[in-house]
């Protein structure tokens, strides 16, 4: 994946980076009904990112970043992917066991769900802050 981004400040190899948030939601045609951000989605926000600053960029410098794409695809099967499969692996366990519980079971995989979107991006969140997965590749 790769985004222009501005330079806001350097710190030895890292630097702090303004991005503007707007190509993942530019061609969605639901954007104005998203859940998670809103009606502000249509509007360009800007983010600021910690980077590895590789090409020796400066304060000002407008930069390409880069990101892996496996790491993007791997966020985005533990966010969207994972809870369901782990909800339905909870619903089963619970149901079997309970065989005409289907209440109790869809109760459990409901919190199962909920519980693990909540702890999987938090903890993403945690481990992105801590290693920095995003680099500046070329200064424009």
């Amino acid at each position: 994946m790769l985004q222009k981004g501005k330079v806001i400040s350097t710190d030895g190899n890292t630097a702090k980076v303004l991005v503007v948030r707007k190509s993942a939601c530019e061609g969605c045609r639901q954007k104005n009904l998203c859940a998670g951000i809103g009606a502000e989605c249509s509007e360009a926000k800007p983010v600021e990112i910690n980077v590895i600053n590789s090409a020796g960029a400066q304060q000002g410098d407008e930069v390409l970043l880069s990101a892996k794409s496996s790491l993007i695809l791997g966020c985005t099967f533990a966010v969207f992917i994972l809870p369901i499969i782990i909800a339905f692996a909870v619903y089963y366990t619970v149901y079997s066991i309970n065989g005409s519980a289907f209440a109790f079971a869809s109760a459990a995989a409901l919190g199962a769900f909920i519980i693990s979107i909540v702890s999987l991006c938090l903890g993403l969140n945690r481990y992105m802050k801590k290693n920095l997965c995003v680099e500046i590749v070329k200064i424009l």
